[in-house]
């Protein structure tokens, strides 16, 4: 196995209780001056909250970065970027303190300046870079003090600078990231950092250098990332991309990074996102559209701010909460006033595990998948492109000292060979509630393309009884917060409408139920599974077996999976498995069940999979 490591951080949305306010949102001055026609952020208020910055567009010979009063937007003072002539401003930022600050430049002359440091007592240089050969993208103090982080779109995407000697720091977390860089952010308690590339992604790392970049969104993300933003309790993380997608991210109890939200912007890409004091999420737009959401219904704004399109470049947030600016051609800004503040919830934590793809001299034998077909049924094409997608990989399991590395290896490594990335969320036993679930499921068809292939596995208690009208299935340790098995079968339901999908289901009574009782309950579940509540027939969910058992089968059918794969569940000998093969040879394996049910059979059709060669 090489280094090659991918995590995917996805489907943990939590709910809030409440909705905002909307406010009706009007300028109380704008400004015309056009902003730098590059860089993260061009637009800043300093720590005070009483001063807005712009680099502005260079239209002499000087390039100039301007402070503006709050709110009349007075130019109070001018920054040069050149004695005589000077660069245009590219991305501008404060210290903590407000004693020092950062303007990267575009490259002029054979000897360019990349970035230059200014005390903010006299106004002199402190410090001129140039040594960076790319002009820096974005610039960001450290909130402690100690580093100035420079991002340029150069494939080493990030340089660090200690603040006093500015001597360049290697980052150790960042070793093997080959992505430039077009955004920049630290969190404000100086914990992380994370900068928006080029290639789709959202990178973050621990500014203690203590654990290896995490790269977020990739399954998400489909244009260069060029905006970031941390809240100001530093527990959550945005970015948008310029096709038009926003992802929010939560900081978890373990130090982990884990999906919030996920949105688009309709017909228009991102430009900027800030997060205000009350924890909603304000972005602006290609579209001139600057909006203010609430990340617990993410439908539609609660406020929409509509400017014209080259105004809404560039967006800023008071730090006190009472400012709200945007800039583009001109510069115009806005009183937040008073907003409900969204109540505090506490975020569970989600333990993850990293999938690691073999190197194509090291791959091993890949077998062929294909599916079984209906008469009845019309086959799905197969996916025109090479590109075929993601191969998602999301496990709740079963027991507190399961990690699912077995079984997912079995998955990921005989199914990829290079045109899939593997992409995997585990979630441990005892870190799993109801929240975390829900939200899980509820965004399984949100995460899918038609090009994708899932596999699911879950491991759940059965809660209810036999009277029960529902069937409440517990993940977790506690079975006090069990969830419908609809909500399961629905989220299954939505992934098979887009892509192939094979899932599985392990079963457990609660304790004290009698064998006679589960056995009830289950065949009940069967029904559900199979049915509507009208008594017809359910649309195909893809191919999935349900187990029933004291103890659980996730340990056979982990050490099952790579024999399946391998070429023993080809059954018919005609040189590819079927992924009913694959299920049916994994239920014949799963001998301490009580009961097997396998769902799906020649009645579901899902698309052909790229052909692998069978080694026999």
């Amino acid at each position: 196995m090489n280094s090659f490591k991918k995590w995917i951080f996805f489907l943990l949305v939590l709910s809030f209780p409440g909705g905002l306010e909307a406010q009706d949102f009007k300028p109380v001055a704008t400004s015309d001056l056009a902003l730098s026609n590059q860089g993260y952020p061009r637009l800043l208020f300093d720590p005070s909250g009483t001063r807005l910055t712009a680099a502005l567009r260079k239209v002499g010979p000087k390039g100039r970065v301007v402070f503006l009063n709050v709110p009349d937007l007075e130019v109070i003072r001018e920054v040069h970027t050149g004695a005589e002539t000077g660069p245009e401003p590219q991305s501008i930022s404060f210290s903590r303190g407000g004693d020092l600050f950062g303007i990267s430049v575009a490259a002029e002359g054979e000897n360019p300046m990349s970035f230059v440091v200014l005390s903010t007592t006299d106004w002199k240089q402190v410090y001129a870079d140039r040594e960076i050969k790319s002009p820096p993208t974005s610039i960001c103090f450290d909130p402690v003090g100690d580093f100035l982080y420079v991002g340029n779109d150069l494939s080493s995407g990030v340089n660090r600078f200690v603040v006093g000697p500015w001597s360049k720091e290697k980052i150790p977390p960042l070793d093997g990231i080959d992505s430039p860089c077009q955004a920049l952010a630290v969190s404000p308690d100086g914990g992380f950092s994370a900068i928006g590339t080029t290639g789709g992604k959202l990178i973050v790392w621990p500014n203690d250098d203590s654990a290896a970049a995490m790269t977020l969104g990739s399954q998400q993300f489909q244009g260069t990332v060029g905006s970031v933003a941390f809240s100001a309790d530093s527990q959550l993380l945005a970015g948008g991309d310029k096709a038009g997608n926003v992802m929010v991210f939560y900081r978890t109890q373990d130090g982990q990074w884990a999906w919030r939200s996920v949105f688009p912007i309709k017909g228009a890409g991102v430009n900027a996102v800030a997060f205000l004091k009350d924890g909603s999420l304000a972005t602006a737009s290609t579209d001139g559209l600057i909006a203010r959401w609430n990340l617990d219904d993410t439908s539609q704004p609660v406020e929409k701010i509509q400017v014209e399109p080259q105004d809404a470049v560039a967006l800023a947030i008071d730090p006190n909460g009472r400012w709200l600016a945007t800039g583009g051609e001109r510069i115009l800004i806005y009183p937040l006033g008073s907003s409900e503040p969204i109540p505090a919830t506490e975020i569970p934590s989600a333990p993850f595990t990293i999938v690691q793809k073999s190197a194509p001299d090291q791959a091993p034998p890949v077998p062929s998948v294909a599916t079984i077909q209906s008469a009845t049924a019309p086959v799905l094409p197969a996916p025109s492109s090479e590109d075929h997608g993601n191969f998602l990989l999301w496990m709740a399991l079963g027991s507190p000292d399961e990690d699912g590395q077995d079984w997912i290896q079995g998955w990921a490594g005989l199914l990829d060979d290079g045109r899939f990335d593997p992409l995997q969320l585990i979630l441990q036993y005892n870190s799993l509630n109801k929240a975390v679930m829900q939200s899980n499921l509820k965004n399984i068809g949100k995460v899918l393309k038609k090009q994708d292939f899932n596999v699911l596995y879950a491991s759940a208690v059965l809660a209810g009884t036999p009277e029960s009208k529902s069937i409440p299935l517990a993940f977790g340790s506690d079975i006090k917060q069990a969830i419908p098995l609809g909500e399961f079968v629905d989220a299954i339901q939505a992934s098979a409408r887009i892509a192939p999908t094979v899932w599985f289901l392990d079963l457990r009574p609660s304790p004290g139920m009698t064998d006679e009782a589960a056995s009830e309950i289950f065949r009940s579940v069967l029904l559900k599974v199979e049915m509507n509540d009208d008594r017809s027939k359910r649309e195909p969910i893809g191919v999935g077996l349900m187990i029933l058992s004291k103890d659980g089968a996730y340990p056979e059918l982990a050490g099952s999976v790579r024999d399946a794969l391998s070429g023993q569940a080809d059954v018919d000998g005609d040189g590819r498995i079927l992924d009913y093969e694959a299920v049916q040879f994994l239920s014949e394996r799963c001998h301490t069940a009580a009961r097997l049910q396998l769902i799906g059979v020649a009645q579901h059709t899902l698309p052909v999979l790229p052909q692998f060669k069978l080694t026999r």
